[in-house]
């Protein structure tokens, strides 16, 4: 349900997927609804309990850096907050992995916190080796006489 905003219209704060090399930093996108009045704090922790969480604390993102707090002004329906991740710690190709982020608290403007609303930050590695391809002209040959 992510964040209620309080006013019992059913309205709250939703947070959305991001994507981002290894040592960037993802933007998730996040989005109040149903009632703008007041300034709200949202914390935004690490799932790493969830079942799609395959990153490493400490190699692909810093856990130092958490909760991280998203913050709505009044009036305002839309924020971003910045997820940074570690670059290189990995060493060598593994692929892409995912980093759960949940919103876990809200503060002022009447919301109250749901069913924490997850999302997920697709880091995709920086160690990849661009691939070469090679072409060899149909029929085995080079150019026509």
């Amino acid at each position: 349900d992510g964040v209620d905003d309080g006013d019992g219209d059913g309205g709250g704060v939703w947070v959305a997927m991001a994507v981002v090399v290894e040592g960037g930093a993802a933007t998730l996108s996040l989005a109040r609804t149903g009632g703008s009045a007041g300034a709200v704090s949202v914390s935004v922790v690490v799932d790493d309990a969830h079942a799609a969480h395959t990153a490493d604390a400490g190699v692909d993102y810093d856990a130092d850096a958490f909760p991280l707090t998203a913050s709505f002004g009044d009036g305002e329906t839309a924020t971003t907050v910045a997820v940074p991740t570690l670059a290189g710690g990995d060493g060598g190709g593994e692929g892409c992995e995912v980093l759960v982020v949940a919103l876990a608290s809200a503060s002022g403007g009447g919301a109250r916190v749901g069913a924490a609303d997850t999302a997920f930050v697709l880091l995709e590695d920086d160690d990849v080796t661009p691939a070469v391809l090679e072409a060899t002209p149909a029929g085995g040959g080079g150019a026509a006489a």
